[in-house]
């Protein structure tokens, strides 16, 4: 979708027009049914299979991943809920590089924990993101049902035009 906003801006006598073009990204997707890790040893991508919204089409919930179309600034955000005596960790991965973690951490405990994390990161055309499990112990259970407790979302937040460092 590719839209364009004329604003007027009258300033004692001045008449000016200025052409905005936005191109909007977001997607939002729910874990429809629960997660659970069989190997620890190994890195696990999430993948959010109930998805709700995908301007875009950036969102993939055949595979989890999100492909940047449009260089920007984005806020990604998810959440985790592990049941009582579990835990949960992951991480937000932007092009197979760790950016941030999560935890929900429930063992010892006889309830449901929520854990949500958000960041902003800028991505070019063709950048991926996606949530990861971590390599341990503490990657057990997240839980997903139909309330939409678990979710990973985004949203292009700027066109901000990316240069080569």
């Amino acid at each position: 979708m590719h839209a364009v906003n004329t604003l007027v801006i009258v300033d004692a006598f001045i008449l000016s027009t200025i052409s905005v073009s936005y191109n909007p990204m977001a997607f939002h997707a729910n874990l429809g049914s629960s997660f659970n890790i069989q190997d620890n040893s190994k890195i696990n991508t999430v993948v959010y299979d109930d998805v709700i919204l995908n301007v875009g089409n950036g969102y993939d919930s055949e595979t989890g991943i999100f492909t940047c179309r449009k260089a920007g600034l984005y806020s990604f955000s998810w959440t985790s809920l592990t049941p009582p005596g579990k835990s949960f960790e992951t991480r937000f991965i932007l092009n197979e590089k760790r950016i941030a973690g999560n935890r929900a951490n429930a063992v010892g405990i006889n309830q449901y924990v929520q854990g949500t994390k958000t960041v902003v990161v800028e991505m070019r055309e063709g950048d991926t993101a996606k949530i990861n499990t971590i390599k341990s112990q503490a990657a057990q259970s997240l839980y997903g049902d139909s309330n939409s407790f678990s979710s990973f979302s985004g949203i292009k937040v700027d066109d901000l035009k990316c240069e080569e460092i």
